[in-house]
């Protein structure tokens, strides 16, 4: 369609042309709003198993705001043939709308920067110039403050103009309809704007640092005044600063009708179930009395009005504005009313000494109505159900919940600024009613929130009925008026004017009833009500339209009440609580969902503050800090402790357990199981801050002690089962107490080891030979297994590594030995001596052969300490034999590691069969995984298991025989014919063998004596080891057997015994002295047989461990 075809003339001629594009668009139309409807169903049908009536504030991104609003102006609403009352209506309703606006405006711009100007978080005077620097930049707030004022007092002059014009008696229409009318929501909105000039007045007079600032200020603009050049400023700007006033104007008398009717309503209400914003509607109702008595300049007061206005300080003597600013009704009313007198006692203290004594009680009391409000907002609003007789229940009940949240915020505000400006301290016993209050303020908002699908899809109904309700009153009597108001004009009779008036009136309030319950609307209803003229309805419909009215009013505000209401942002003014709060709530376990409210009504004070500004940073550090500080550091320390506590008392049988049946427990999981907190703009995560904790705390303590590993380990899981803590592994070194020795520290001075202890083969200890010390240290298998738990199973190969290098070196210095020439030439002769008399010596070496070798050698010479070359080739052997045990008593420890970590794995058996099939290869893992689609991240994984359980197997089952490696690795070498010197080492067995007897004898013996510092010894089995191991690396374990050397040696001591029995038996006379001597003869014998019993069962389980390839 081109432009200049869409314009269509609307005479009759053309009016099928004008239907058939209408037609068309509304077909397009319907067409349009069906496939949405398909659209939208089909969704619908697509989320309606997943789709959830609860809304959480703390998740939800989006949320829904169900207040109607409409975009029309006011005089489209008032549609009446009647040009006076419509237009009174008109004047009245937009000034209610002005007045409502500047209010909202107020306490949006004003208020917050006005009251926290110069509030700090740290303590401490501010640079020089800074008071300056903020009053600059408040200035231009100052300025829009300024043009505010000025504003309001024209909307306040222009509505008592209006009021003026409304009961004169110029006008016929105020003796018939317009006297005696209550304009209560046009005063109302009068008294609020007030209480807005109150408020700032109040604000600024209450925060000090502005005023000091305001005066540093303009001290700082006199000084600049002088100079301007200097400070760069125009002279011509710089003014006095100061501040205006408003001029008085005459008031009618017919206004104190309309405030006793207010002073009843608020008689009616205050300090009672029923109150809402009523404190506030105190403070606009009594600066409307005070106007209007300046106004009448103090003629014809109203002496009982004075009296009952004076009464209310009863009920409410004070009521806080904002912040720190509080309204005194005797203060303000003696103050700006002069005339009437002194003033008399304001009974705060008395008002504040009762509070406080009943706020328990009184909180208690709000807690249990909340909870019973709440309940029944779970169970009354559902989505089943929709009938009419239900909506008033849930009208009510919404509007409940509005009171109710402004009851618990006048009981919290009122004692916390009565406690700010007054020198009474606040009570312990109080602080928890206290953020008890804003817990539940928070609760009812989240209430509604969490209803709020619900509320949106059914707040229309309620309205409608609510306003149906209303109609049903006004229907009838528009009815009535206009039945008469028609019979009256055809019979020519004069129409009542009041009458007509009254027509006009309802008939608006039926116009707008039946259209959305906006705020322009409602406006425009109470305005009308309030001029429609009272006298031709009944009392009883005029409290029930009254009531619906207030009722509609509250519901199409409900949003915005709610949140008024329940807004928290008082506590900013007293954030020294906060850390009194948080720190009673840590002790309160049950009740950790609470914990969120609190936190949300903390986050209500950021609103005050900029966003990213200097304090809204600080102010969140401030909660940070005392969250941490109050909260999480303590519950931190508690959770530790209680788990150090059922560790130890599990461990230590002495320590005393708790008894939870008269102790009692505290549950600190419900702390760590609750969500996120959310402080303004970040979120603290107690179980993570406490998993951070612990982590550390274990990972020092345990890098500190690292022989509490295993505590701290079971402290782990027993976080994990009782508080649900997953804690990070510290992978430290393990330790212990019984870790004595480290294996590294041995490793890398063996043969410092070998020549400090001594080895005990059966028990397989190594102990420390006797010194100057107290103690002596030992090591056995237990403390080998931990330092391989520490340190890893790699150091057992690293072990056997410095060992043969050891023993290559002990090798050299054994050959260098049986190669010297004095050595040699005997072993020659003994065993070319023993060959030739075998059969004359019954195949057994002769005892006094050896003998005679051990002191041919000593002959040779002795060292400063007595020692022979064959005592030092006794303790080479000695030592070679402790490097072997320290090798051996490697192994066990590995083999007792590796115990514990093969208990995880159920079936060796199955394990070993399938390493038997195939290529030998475990694939348990892995090849179950195969052809499963797995990520070849997987698959790996499964690999490496395989991997890790066949090497644990291997290791516990055969393990690794390094004896075996040790024999074969010097073997090759020492038999070669180069060695030929080694063949004749088993012949100096015999004499070393007398040799380790005779030491043995003496160790024992200066063992026994216990004298600090002797080297005694009461075990040394290196010495058999070292023997066996040298026969099997020489091959010569079978020329040693040809010796029968024990069989000799038992022969000889045999007949040693037999000798001295006989001359026991001869010298049966003999001296005490003689007889001693053969008791020593015989215990020393005795003592050698045992001794060399001792050598030769531990020889034969040594060469045990060295069997035949």
């Amino acid at each position: 369609m081109q432009p200049q075809q869409a314009h269509h003339r609307t005479n009759g001629n053309d009016a099928g042309a004008v239907s058939l594009p209408t037609e068309e668009c509304f077909e397009k139309l319907r067409q349009y709003v069906g496939g949405c409807e398909v659209e939208l169903r089909g969704i619908e049908e697509a989320l309606e198993e997943t789709v959830t009536e609860v809304w959480d504030a703390f998740s939800d991104v989006i949320a829904v705001r169900y207040e109607a609003t409409e975009h029309c102006e006011t005089h489209e609403l008032i549609r009446t043939d009647h040009s006076l009352v419509g237009k009174v209506m008109m004047a009245l309703s937009s000034l209610t709308t002005e007045m409502s606006s500047l209010r909202e405006h107020a306490e949006r711009r004003f208020y917050a920067p006005l009251a926290s100007f110069g509030e700090r978080f740290e303590d401490g005077s501010l640079p020089e110039g800074e008071e300056s620097s903020n009053v600059a930049a408040l200035l231009p707030l100052l300025e829009e403050l300024s043009v505010f004022v000025q504003q309001c007092y024209s909307t306040v002059l222009n509505a008592i103009a209006q009021l003026s014009g409304v009961y004169s008696d110029k006008s016929k229409h105020y003796r018939e309809t317009f006297k005696g009318a209550r304009v209560g929501a046009f005063l109302t909105a009068l008294g609020e704007l007030l209480r807005v000039l109150v408020t700032l007045d109040a604000v600024i007079g209450s925060n000090a640092e502005l005023r000091l600032s305001w005066e540093e200020y303009k001290r700082m603009l006199q000084s600049a005044a002088l100079e301007p050049e200097m400070f760069g400023i125009n002279s011509k700007r710089v003014g006095r600063q100061g501040g205006g006033g408003a001029e008085q104007y005459l008031f009618v008398q017919e206004v104190l009708a309309n405030l006793r009717v207010q002073h009843a309503y608020l008689t009616q209400h205050l300090a009672s179930a029923t109150e809402s914003n009523h404190r506030s509607l105190l403070v606009g109702f009594v600066a409307t009395y005070v106007l209007l008595n300046s106004l009448n300049r103090g003629r014809d007061l109203d002496a009982k009005l004075y009296k009952a206005v004076l009464a209310l300080k009863t009920k409410v003597p004070v009521v806080p504005l904002y912040g720190k600013a509080i309204w005194v009704l005797t203060e303000f009313v003696y103050a700006n009313m002069p005339s009437v007198g002194k003033p008399p006692k304001d009974g705060i203290s008395e008002y504040l000494k009762a509070m406080d004594d009943s706020l328990r009680d009184d909180v208690q009391a709000l807690h249990m109505q909340a909870c019973a409000w709440m309940v029944r907002m779970e169970s009354n609003f559902s989505s089943k159900v929709f009938l009419s007789e239900v909506f008033s229940v849930r009208g009510n009940l919404l509007i409940q919940g509005v009171l109710l949240a402004n009851h618990v915020a006048a009981v919290a505000k009122s004692n916390l600024s009565l406690h700010m400006n007054t020198p009474v301290p606040i009570k312990q016993s109080n602080l928890r009613p206290l953020y008890q209050c804003a817990q539940l303020l928070k609760a009812i908002q989240f209430t509604y929130y969490r209803k709020t699908n619900l509320v949106a899809e059914q707040i229309l109904h309620i309205q409608r009925y609510f306003q149906s309700q209303v109609l049903k009153t006004l229907e009838p009597i528009q009815s009535d008026l206009e039945t008469q108001l028609g019979t009256s004009q055809q019979g020519g009779f004069k129409q009542e004017e009041a009458k007509v008036d009254m027509l006009c009136t309802v008939r608006v309030m039926c116009d707008n009833l039946r259209g959305p319950n906006t705020l322009q609307r409602r406006q425009v209803i109470a305005v009308a009500w309030d001029l429609t003229p009272k006298r031709w309805i009944r009392e009883k419909d005029i409290e029930e339209v009254t009531l619906l009215l207030r009722k509609l009013d509250i519901l199409g505000r409900l949003e915005r009440l709610v949140g008024e209401a329940c807004d928290c942002s008082f506590l900013f003014w007293s954030r020294g609580l906060v850390p009194l709060f948080l720190a009673d709530c840590r002790g309160r376990w049950k009740e950790t969902h609470q914990l969120h409210f609190l936190m949300a009504a903390l986050r209500d004070c950021g609103d005050l503050l900029q966003s990213g500004g200097v304090m809204h940073s600080q102010y969140t550090k401030f909660l940070m800090d005392a969250l941490e500080g109050e909260l999480v550091e303590p519950l931190c320390r508690e959770i530790e402790t209680d788990l150090r506590l059922r560790i130890h008392s599990a461990q230590i049988a002495q320590l005393q357990r708790i008894n939870p049946v008269k102790e009692g427990v505290r549950d600190l999981s419900t702390f760590v199981g609750m969500r996120p907190l959310r402080v303004l703009n970040d979120t603290v995560d107690i179980k993570a801050k406490v998993t951070q904790y612990l982590d550390e705390t274990f990972y020092n303590l345990t890098a500190v002690a690292t022989n509490d590993w295993k505590t701290y380990g079971e402290m782990r899981n027993l976080a994990q089962a009782r508080y649900g803590l997953r804690l990070t592994e510290t992978y430290l070194p393990v330790g212990t107490l019984e870790q004595g020795l480290d294996v590294l520290e041995i490793m890398r001075n063996i043969h410092v080891f070998v020549t400090r202890f001594t080895y005990t083969m059966h028990t397989q200890v190594f102990v420390e030979r006797p010194n100057s010390n107290k103690y002596v240290n030992t090591i056995g298998i237990q403390q080998v297994a931990n330092s391989i738990r520490t340190h890893g199973t790699g150091i057992m190969n690293t072990t056997v590594n410095y060992t043969y290098q050891y023993l290559a070196k002990r090798f050299a210095v054994l050959s260098q030995f049986l190669y010297d020439d004095h050595i040699r030439s005997r072993l020659l002769k003994d065993t070319k001596t023993f060959r030739e008399q075998a059969k004359e010596l019954n195949n057994r070496y002769p005892y006094d052969r050896a003998h005679t070798f051990n002191q041919e050698i000593r002959r040779l010479g002795v060292d400063q300490a007595g020692m022979s070359y064959l005592d030092k080739f006794r303790i080479l052997i000695t030592e070679i034999g402790n490097a072997l045990g320290y090798v051996r008593l490697i192994r066990a420890g590995g083999l007792n590691h590796v115990s514990g970590a093969v208990g995880f794995i159920p079936d060796l058996e199955l394990v070993d069969a399938q390493r038997g099939e195939g290529d030998g290869t475990f694939r348990h893992f892995g090849g179950a995984a195969a052809g499963q689609g797995l990520s070849m991240e997987t698959e790996d994984a499964l690999a490496n298991l395989d991997e890790c359980i066949e090497d644990l197997t291997l290791k516990f089952s055969q393990g690794t025989d390094f004896f075996k490696l040790l024999v074969n690795v010097f073997a090759t070498q020492l038999r070669g014919e180069d060695q030929a010197h080694l063949a004749n080492f088993y012949a100096i067995i015999p004499p070393l063998t007398i040799n380790f007897v005779d030491h043995m004898l003496t160790s024992k013996d200066q063992l026994a004596k216990g004298k600090r510092g002797v080297a005694g010894a009461f075990s040394d089995d290196g010495f058999m080891l070292g023997i066996a191991y040298v026969l099997r690396v020489l091959g010569q374990n079978s020329k040693f057997d040809s010796l029968h050397w024990f069989e000799s040696v038992n022969l000889f001591l045999r007949e040693e015994g037999r000798g001295l029995d006989r001359q026991r038996s001869e010298k049966r006379r003999a001296s005490d002295e003689e007889m001693q001597a053969l008791q020593l003869a015989v215990g020393r014998l005795k003592a050698r047989q045992v001794e060399n019993d001792l050598v030769y069962f531990t020889l034969s389980a040594a060469c045990v461990l060295f069997p035949k390839n």
